[in-house]
């Protein structure tokens, strides 16, 4: 019988290895039971374990154990080592069902989130790709985006105007995209411009605090407009060639960037 629990982390996807090492850190897990997934077949091929399901649920086989638990519940059998409570109430059916739900939407996109863009070849740990919940990340990251993006531009002259012309861009590269592309390869591409996206809104969110500075501070404002759209250029530049795809379709983004950042300086002028 093993004498420590066994957690099985997709090697290739950089948020997994960095939450996998914190669990170990926190005292959670032993060091000798983060275990890249390539370990996974030999305890496939003994039934402690589900290869298909491990793909998209992160396995933990429990010490003194031959059976695995998988995704949402081995992170809440991991934290309630250290947090009874927050396994207890994580276990509660209402709350269950919306972590697990929470999960699966990052699990199936994990390759998304955080590409690993030293090896982009599909592997044993590569998740199922799951229409659903890709269309469920792409429009959830277009509502944040979009939610941070307004409540930034309302402060403006003409924010609403300004909001538009942010939109039209956007929606501009998806058609464009979505013309020119594989219904597949586009959600691929779509669920790395939703992060791009969201990513720009975050740092362009944060333009928000100047507003505590006064007037101020408002001078900060451009410096973290062009610090957002300059992540957005770079991570969209980055991912297409991670993808494999033609140059092209960095060429969409820049003509859509273009169309929006003219009508924005255009009403900016005129105003």
């Amino acid at each position: 019988m093993r004498e420590t629990d066994q957690l099985f982390y997709d090697e290739n996807c950089p948020m997994c290895q960095w939450y996998s090492k914190k669990f170990v850190d926190a005292g959670m897990l032993e060091p000798e039971g983060r275990c890249s997934f390539s370990e996974v077949e030999k305890h496939a091929s003994s039934g402690e374990v589900d290869q298909r399901k491990a793909r998209n649920q992160i396995p933990l086989i429990i010490a003194n154990k031959n059976t695995a638990v998988y995704g949402i519940d081995a992170l809440l059998y991991l934290i309630g080592k250290r947090f009874r409570v927050i396994e207890k109430i994580g276990r509660l059916w209402p709350v269950h069902q919306f972590l697990l739900r929470l999960y699966k939407l990052i699990s199936y996109n994990r390759r998304v989130v955080v590409p690993n863009y030293r090896d982009s070849s599909p592997d044993s740990s590569t998740p199922t790709f799951n229409v659903r919940y890709r269309y469920l990340f792409v429009i959830f990251s277009i509502l944040v985006s979009a939610v941070i993006a307004w409540n930034v531009v309302r402060f403006f002259d003409n924010g609403a105007v300004y909001f538009v012309a942010i939109s039209a861009g956007w929606a501009i590269y998806f058609t464009a995209t979505r013309l020119t592309t594989r219904h597949r390869t586009w959600l691929v591409l779509a669920g790395h411009a939703s992060v791009t996206m969201l990513r720009g809104a975050i740092l362009f969110g944060l333009s928000a605090f100047t507003f505590c500075f006064g007037e101020s501070g408002m001078v900060l404002i451009p410096m973290f407009i062009l610090f957002s759209f300059f992540d957005m250029n770079r991570q969209i530049r980055q991912r297409i060639a991670h993808m494999g795809l033609p140059h092209y379709y960095y060429a969409f983004w820049l003509f859509s960037l273009t169309i929006a950042s003219l009508a924005i300086l255009t009403l900016f002028i005129l105003q």
